[in-house]
């Protein structure tokens, strides 16, 4: 699901608006169309769009009876609300890779909302405004095109702030053997001072002395 945080990333958001013909539910009592299922995406030549890994304004996990997960990306909305979105939009012609016509592609701008299960973002309709991109029938190749890129933008940056550590582990050991302090030298033992020449020669008199004194 596409991701808007921040203030004001709600704000003048452009939509993609995918209208299924038979993606519709009807009143049992007059057989009127009384809601529209219809897929919205952020267009991704919106400002936000490029970081984007996903487009889809929703994407709801099921799981069947039979365990199997299916993902609903739709949103029910009435038919005033698909009528006003088509009146201020462009539209072109949504077809099934056969070429086949199977509903209709609509860009407009409006600001986000959170829908009501808190599980997707969905156009605020009172806020309608015209696109600042025309409509065009492969936009979905490039919708897809978009996310796969913004996917390998993301692993790669992962990949880079993974093996960022590592390199900086050698200068981080480097760095912190030029921060440990010196080691103090132990200081010189310090020799006696030599005898000078006169204190030699009174020591040698003294000794002649002695040896010279009449004995008692």
């Amino acid at each position: 699901m596409v991701q808007v945080r921040g203030k004001g990333a709600m704000k003048d958001i452009n939509f993609v608006a995918r209208i299924y013909d038979n993606s519709v539910a009807k009143d049992k009592e007059t057989g009127k169309v009384a809601a529209v299922y219809t897929q919205f995406s952020m267009d991704h030549r919106d400002p936000r769009g490029p970081e984007q890994t996903n487009l889809n304004c929703k994407t709801e996990r099921i799981e069947g009876p039979d365990g199997k997960v299916a993902y609903n990306n739709k949103e029910r909305m009435s038919p005033k609300q698909i009528e006003a979105i088509e009146a201020i939009g462009s539209v072109a012609d949504l077809k099934t890779r056969e070429g086949e016509t199977v509903g209709k592609i609509v860009t407009f701008k409006a600001d986000g909302m959170s829908n009501r299960q808190r599980n997707g973002i969905l156009p605020d309709t009172r806020t309608l405004k015209a696109p600042e991109f025309e409509a065009y029938t492969d936009i979905l190749d490039d919708q897809i095109k978009s996310q796969n890129e913004a996917k390998a933008a993301a692993a790669a940056a992962k990949e880079a702030e993974a093996a960022a550590p590592e390199a900086a582990a050698p200068e981080a050991t480097a760095e912190a053997d030029a921060k440990k302090p010196a080691a103090k030298k132990a200081p010189a033992k310090r020799r006696p001072a030599a005898k000078t020449k006169a204190a030699k020669e009174t020591a040698e008199v003294q000794a002649e002395a002695e040896e010279l004194s009449p004995v008692g």
